[in-house]
């Protein structure tokens, strides 16, 4: 290959290699239990690597688990390709998942957080026609908090096992 066809070959990968179209999204407060939409699409001018942002405050103690599906039209000149999702409390991070199409955080805490969908809209040989992109939910349930009676019930044992143990010294 000759000297400039591999100058236009790396101009033309540096173009498709560039950022796509991202987005932030603000839920505001969520209070479990509850379920909230994701979802983008992109077109032709998006290409490149994207980290959709979804913001939102836990109200609750909350578990997470949700999906994500990948909406790219057979034929398409676009291609799409989720590569992970993560969670961030603050800046700290709290998880990445690996395997978009099923994802799950446990053990959240009352506070802020942010949600990262990641991916590529990359081009390849196709149809010119259509968008791509990912539809998907999240979903927060609380986490389990004893009832009362579970709570008094484990006392009186308690209560019985000492009195137990104390009538054993005693003798």
């Amino acid at each position: 290959m000759g000297g400039s066809a591999l100058a236009r070959l790396a101009a033309i990968t540096l173009a498709v290699a560039g950022t796509a179209n991202a987005s932030t999204i603000n839920w505001g407060s969520i209070t479990a239990p509850d379920t909230k939409g994701l979802g983008n699409s992109f077109s032709y001018d998006d290409y490149g690597h994207f980290s959709d942002r979804y913001n939102f405050t836990l109200t609750n103690d909350a578990n997470s688990f949700g999906g994500l599906v990948e909406r790219d039209p057979f034929f398409s000149l676009l291609d799409i390709d989720l590569t992970s999702v993560s969670l961030f409390q603050g800046g700290t991070l709290i998880g990445t998942d690996w395997s978009p199409d099923a994802f799950a955080f446990a053990n959240l805490g009352a506070g802020s957080y942010s949600f990262f969908v990641n991916g590529r809209v990359g081009l390849e040989v196709g149809l010119p026609y259509g968008h791509v992109g990912y539809k998907g939910s999240i979903t927060f349930t609380p986490t389990a908090v004893p009832e009362p009676n579970t709570l008094a019930l484990a006392g009186f044992g308690l209560l019985a096992l000492a009195f137990a143990m104390r009538r054993r010294f005693s003798n």
